[in-house]
Order: C-alpha cells, then structure tokens, then sequence
C-alpha cells in the first residue's frame, strides 16, 4: 500500500465520518427547532385569542379594557398588547397600534390588510430588532363593521436559543471528526516514520 493511497483513505474516512456527524447534528437540530417553534405559535394564537375578550368597539377607537387590579389580567394584557396593532376592515386604516410595534416599520397598506382580512393566517417579519411573528384574526363588531387584529411576538430568543444549540452540535461534531481524523493518521502512519525507531529504540532499552 502507497502512501498516496493511505492518505486518499484518510481522506476518504475522514468524509464519510463527517457526512455521518453532519447528519447526527442536523437530526437533532431540527426537532428541537420545530419545538420551539411549535411553542412560539401555541404561546401567540393563545395571547391572541384571549386579547378579543378584553377589546371594547364602542367609541371611534377600539379599547382595550381590563381590571387593572388583577395582578394576573393586568400581566396577561400587557404581554398580549406589546406588539399589536388594530385596522378597520373595509378601508384598511390603521385604528390603534402599541408603542413596541411602532418603530418596527409594520404598518402594513390597505391592500395588505385586505389580504390578511380575507386569508388570516400567520406571518414571521424580519426587522432590524428581529424576527418577529404575527398573527391575524378577523373581529365582527356588527354586521358589515369587521376589525383586522394583529398580535406578535417577538422571534428573537428563540433564534438565539438555536444559534447556541447549532453552535454547540457543531463543536461536538467537529471535536469528533478531528480525533477520528488523527486516530486514522495514526493508523496508517508508514513504517519509516519519525515513530517507529523511537518505539524500536524503547523496546531494546527494555529487553536490555
């Protein structure tokens, strides 16, 4: 066996055990992403439903009301009116919108309400503060009197959480692929390398 072709076998080993490592990580780097993801989505829809029991269309602009002397109530309206904005449904004006969406850049044009009124579904927005998730639900005051609500949250820690879990995957696996690369260096090491005389040398002194 050449050189040549034993360093083409580390190089070899070295790949495939890199396309295997690769995998593990990839593998349990997505179900803990879904995770989370799936938990950021149940955590909105419910910050969403629960904010249409406190909103109130009696006057020109809709009111959030609450007992402001419940400490759990006042908490939970406060997570749920971080980022949020409300629109009419027919003109698609912007009717009331919190402080933390406001410098976001998410208000979005009339036909962008039209669109989200007719086809509520859930969105992930890039802005300069992050990721962040809306969700849209269609609130019918009366008949033909119909409100665009949008509730978000922001996507940030849970990015971070799986930037620190990638990162770590990562280290692991290049970690392994390096002890398995110098294991099969050594391995291979042809016999009139700088090691053996030095082992030869240790086994005479011994025998003597």
């Amino acid at each position: 066996m050449t050189l040549a072709l034993r360093t083409r076998l580390t190089v070899f080993y070295t790949i495939v055990f890199g396309v295997l490592l690769t995998a593990i990580a990839a593998g349990s780097y997505g179900p803990v992403a879904q995770q989370l993801d799936t938990d950021a989505t149940a955590s909105l829809i419910e910050l969403t439903n629960g904010l249409h029991g406190y909103l109130h269309f009696e006057g020109a602009t809709p009111e959030v009301q609450y007992d402001a002397s419940d400490p759990q109530e006042t908490a939970f309206v406060q997570r749920a009116t971080r980022f949020y904005q409300i629109y009419d449904g027919a003109s698609g004006a912007l009717l009331v919108q919190s402080d933390a969406i406001e410098p976001l850049g998410l208000t979005f044009t009339p036909a962008e309400v039209k669109s989200f009124h007719d086809e509520p579904r859930l969105h992930d927005i890039q802005t300069d503060y992050g990721r962040i998730r809306l969700t849209n639900s269609v609130i019918t005051e009366r008949p033909g009197r119909t409100y665009l609500l949008q509730v978000g949250a922001s996507l940030a820690a849970m990015d971070s959480a799986l930037d620190i879990v990638l990162a770590a995957l990562a280290a692991i696996a290049i970690a392994r692929l390096s002890r398995i690369s110098a294991s099969r260096s050594m391995l291979i090491l042809p016999s009139g390398s700088a090691v053996v005389p030095r082992m030869m040398a240790t086994s005479t002194g011994i025998a003597s």
